[in-house]
């Protein structure tokens, strides 16, 4: 009895769910239940009900539910955002589904692709039918799972599967230019075990694909299949194909900058930092410019403090040392002046297409070929990735660099908008966004917002009374200036945004080298820092000041604050992720207020997601609460 009202309920959800959508493809209704579905622990009933529909025993019921389900992948591929997916159980197969979109580091994981991992397992819990091929072609041409289980999971699919639709979608697989290097490779072996026919010349064309796996089997179905020989693989020929320039145009979109075609291979050799590989782009009677394997720019001047000697080195110099540097370090992780992804480098990536825009394809293949060969190579290729995901973060570490410590309004405006043009997805858009509204109320930092040096504020003080000491200092928290490394998982320390007190923070020259950024140097004179005039605290592992010596009466000074929260010249750098964050001068309000009153006071999530009345109204809950103690 049971089984019969699941199945009516299933079919009656179904009926509900196909009901028609219109020429434009999902309807409204439709777009705002997924959206409003994205982050719930499971699919909800509508959904489910499509792919009931899938197990109908009425074929255009699941051809519908079908047709369906992909539109429903789309719409989900379309609202993607830089959300990041929540860390719990239910989402697609297991926890694999949220690592396999992104560490944190990499480019979060964001809700709509959690779901869409969701909707496949669901569709594949009773197994895969021949209704359920145009979900799996959607998945297999649009999807790239980063993790091995996902990829055994699709793998599965394409050799499991029997019938004629089947072998149908195995050969379709291989020659398809957006399929995955692993789908292509499953779908090839199972076409080699099971002797299905393929033109002679689609065969030749797979036996010189640039894919060294795909070659091989393309090589051995030739032969098993009764085809001429496709004759000695041509890398220069390969490189030149459609499949793998199709390849490189998927990268160039996440490239914001690549060196003219006539720029010079150069190696810096910096003092304290080693040498630095790239192209020389500008020169001056004062300095030069250059684009660093790392995807940056950088700018040393000739008669600086800093010794730098650049060497040129032409392109069959550059070629050969990297073939020496991948002889060396075989199957190295780390090598080539940064971290190899995924078997490729981003240095040999960026080489590549400044190769290819030369029209050196000779060049290209003995770097690049190579590099998506190696033995750890996890049989995919996502160049794209690697590209969206290194230099996004390069990119939004710059534009924090231009606007904590090279106080560069325009150029930091310029940063985030390419950066919201080339990587929407990446982690720092949320931050670029804000930075573009907030710079406008940053024109005038430190020019006629400034920090008093110690015998100043000594001065200043004595004039000042208490109340006016206090709205002083927090007035200017926003110009505190430090970056701090911390880890994500230790201990909460509120006090760490105020370790630095002059006007520029000093940061390490090793830290420095690997992210690719210039050394920031102490200078100018030592200034106050206003958090620590006013808690006392320099460092807790030090003896503590007592500075303003806050009391609870002091919240009601403090709180008004809480409602003007911009971002302040400090950034955290998180260790584990290597993620840099701003910090609010919100939180320093909320650490002084819990400083002065003995507990915690302010939710800042809550204070966040409040609307300007609800925030005026909780600033008065405080003062009156400050007044009454």
């Amino acid at each position: 009895m049971r089984t019969v009202v699941v199945s009516f309920c299933c079919l009656l959800f179904s009926a509900s769910a196909l009901m028609p959508q219109g020429a434009g493809g999902l309807s409204p209704e439709w777009r705002e239940h997924l959206r409003a579905g994205y982050g719930a622990r499971s699919l909800t009933p509508r959904v489910r009900g499509v792919i009931a529909g899938l197990r109908s025993e009425e074929p255009g019921l699941r051809k519908r539910s079908a047709e369906l389900a992909v539109q429903l992948l789309a719409q989900a591929l379309a609202d993607d955002t830089p959300e990041p997916a929540p860390f719990k159980k239910g989402y697609g197969w297991g926890l694999d589904a949220w690592w396999s979109i992104g560490t944190p580091a990499w480019g979060r994981g964001t809700r709509a692709a959690a779901w869409r991992y969701r909707l496949m397992s669901a569709v594949g819990c009773g197994g895969f039918s021949e209704a359920t091929i145009p979900i799996v072609r959607w998945f297999i041409r649009n999807e790239r799972p980063r993790t091995m289980p996902l990829k055994k999971r699709m793998i599965r699919v394409l050799t499991s599967s029997r019938g004629a639709a089947w072998d149908a979608l195995r050969v379709e697989t291989a020659v398809t230019a957006t399929a995955t290097s692993f789908a292509k490779v499953a779908a090839l072996r199972e076409i080699v075990q099971r002797d299905v026919p393929m033109d002679a010349d689609v065969v030749r064309r797979l036996a010189h694909c640039f894919q060294p796996d795909v070659r091989a089997l393309a090589r051995g179905l030739a032969k098993k299949l009764g085809h001429p020989d496709p004759g000695p693989f041509d890398a220069v020929a390969a490189v030149k194909g459609p499949a793998l320039q199709a390849l490189l145009e998927t990268v160039r979109p996440f490239v914001p900058y690549l060196p003219p075609a006539d720029a010079t291979l150069v190696v810096a050799t910096v003092a304290g930092e080693g040498e630095q590989r790239g192209w020389l782009i500008a020169e001056d009677e004062t300095s030069w410019t250059m684009f660093t394997a790392h995807g940056m720019r950088r700018r040393w001047p000739k008669a600086g403090r800093t010794e730098v000697t650049l060497t040129s080195r032409s392109i069959t110099e550059e070629v050969a040392w990297v073939e020496a540097q991948r002889t060396a370090f075989p199957g190295d992780g780390c090598s080539l002046t940064g971290i190899r992804l995924r078997g490729c480098s981003l240095y040999e990536l960026l080489l590549s297409l400044w190769l290819a825009d030369r029209g050196d394809h000779g060049s290209v293949a003995r770097v690049l070929l190579p590099a998506l060969s190696m033995k750890h190579f996890p049989r995919d290729i996502d160049l794209p990735g690697l590209a969206r995901d290194v230099l996004g973060h390069r990119q939004g570490v710059q534009m924090l660099m231009a606007f904590i410590a090279d106080r560069r309004p325009t150029h930091t405006v310029r940063l985030a908008r390419e950066l919201l043009r080339h990587f929407p997805f990446g982690i720092y858009r949320p931050t670029a966004q804000r930075l573009l509204a907030e710079m406008p109320r940053h024109a005038h930092d430190f020019e006629t917002l400034t920090l008093p040096t110690p015998e100043a504020w000594g001065a200043l003080e004595a004039t000042l009374s208490r109340e006016e000491a206090i709205r002083y200092l927090a007035t200017r928290l926003r110009l505190i200036t430090s970056i701090v490394s911390v880890e994500r998982w230790g201990r909460d320390d509120r006090y760490r945004y105020a370790r630095q007190r002059r006007r520029v923070a000093g940061l390490d020259p090793a830290l420095a080298s690997w992210l690719d950024c210039p050394t920031i140097r102490w200078d100018g004179d030592e200034v106050i820092n206003p958090f620590l005039q006013l808690v006392g605290v320099d460092d807790p592992s030090r003896p503590r000041r007592q500075g303003m010596k806050l009391e609870r009466r002091d919240v009601a000074v403090l709180a008004p604050f809480l409602l003007d929260d911009v971002f302040t010249r400090s950034v955290t750098m998180i260790d584990v992720e290597q993620i840099w964050e701003l910090v609010r001068t919100r939180e320093l309000v909320a650490a002084l207020i819990e400083h002065a009153a003995g507990r915690a006071m302010v939710d800042l999530k809550a204070f966040d997601a409040m609307s300007a009345e609800a925030g005026e109204a909780e600033v008065d809950r405080l003062i009156a609460w400050a007044r009454a103690k």
